[in-house]
């Protein structure tokens, strides 16, 4: 395979654009087609011996602006979409208090850790724990409360996009003017992945770890600190090169279920109002999530469904997953 046929494989893209020309290889040769690939707004697809050329979309042309995005699918492969995320006020009472600390620390080492002739100031962060235990919760409360005027944050969920395709999307955007630190939030790594996926579970973190690592990071936002964060609800399924690599998660946190304290002053605060004794004393007993408490809290406020009993059907339908799950290991 020739040079520039190498390169018009490594830059394929997975999007419909219309097509402006068909080139034989020879004429694409002499055409130079490698130059035009440094200005970024040209795509060439090989089909057979044929070169196509397409015109991108005026979708690459747009400029970012400080805030927070979503990443979702849309029909030239994915696309930002602005988002609001309110802050939780009590969350800093349920785990991992210190990280928000944790992060403003390091985001003020970026001049000096650069100084020691580090190019790519990044961090990963990891945190794990049963489902509905607030992980989520807390990453929004931290992106939300640094993030400032001059960051920009990008949040996806594994399950619907490609790491390879987010990368490929930096790499079509500058960062905003003035913008000072970038981070991005991967949500349910290893989501519904099972070990009976065999070779498609090594495939999908194929571009996971090339991002973590920072080989993948598009050279336009390197002279920024970039904090990746992640959630996952089964860190036993990862080998130790994701989860015990520093460089690619350099903390990995566990996220516990609140105390039974936390929940009932959680609930009450929620409602305006103190439980009913029935119901503190199934709270009290713990191992319950925010999520579940505030489900619970939901049905008796709609359904007048009473808190204690919606939570002792709760319980029992985890005792039945956890069953099926046992039977399900290898």
């Amino acid at each position: 395979m020739s040079t520039l046929q190498e390169l018009l494989e490594k830059r394929k893209r997975k999007i419909t654009m219309k097509v402006k020309d068909v080139y034989t290889f020879q004429q694409a040769k002499e055409a130079n087609l490698e130059v035009k690939f440094e200005t970024g707004k040209v795509f060439h697809e090989i089909k057979g011996e044929k070169i196509i050329e397409w015109d991108y979309p005026d979708y690459f042309e747009k400029k970012l602006k400080c805030g927070s995005y979503d990443i979702i699918p849309n029909n030239y492969g994915i696309k930002e979409v602005p988002t609001s995320i309110l802050l939780y006020a009590n969350f800093n009472k349920f785990g991992t208090d210190d990280m928000t600390e944790r992060i403003k620390t390091f985001l003020s080492k970026d001049k000096e850790l650069r100084s020691y002739g580090i190019t790519l100031v990044k961090r990963g962060i990891l945190m794990h724990g049963p489902p509905g235990t607030g992980k989520t919760h807390k990453i929004n409360n931290t992106v939300m409360e640094l993030i400032g005027e001059k960051g920009i944050s990008f949040k996806l969920a594994m399950s619907d996009i490609s790491i390879g395709d987010f990368t490929d999307f930096l790499g079509y955007r500058n960062p905003p003017e003035g913008c000072d630190k970038l981070f991005v939030v991967i949500e349910d790594l290893g989501g519904g992945e099972q070990p009976d996926l065999g070779m498609r579970l090594a495939s999908s973190q194929d571009h996971l770890l090339a991002f973590l690592d920072g080989n993948s990071i598009p050279h336009n936002w390197r002279h920024i600190p970039i904090v990746i964060f992640s959630t996952t609800n089964y860190p036993m399924l990862f080998l130790a090169n994701l989860i015990d690599r520093p460089g690619r998660f350099d903390e990995v946190l566990e996220v516990y279920y609140p105390s039974g304290d936390t929940l009932i002053e959680y609930a009450e605060d929620f409602m305006k109002s103190p439980l009913p004794e029935f119901a503190k004393r199934e709270i009290a007993k713990g191992e319950l999530s925010i999520a579940h408490v505030k489900d619970a809290l939901i049905r008796n406020i709609v359904y007048q469904e009473p808190i204690h009993t919606t939570i002792q059907k709760m319980r029992a339908w985890t005792e039945v997953i956890k069953k099926s799950m046992e039977k399900k290991e290898i």
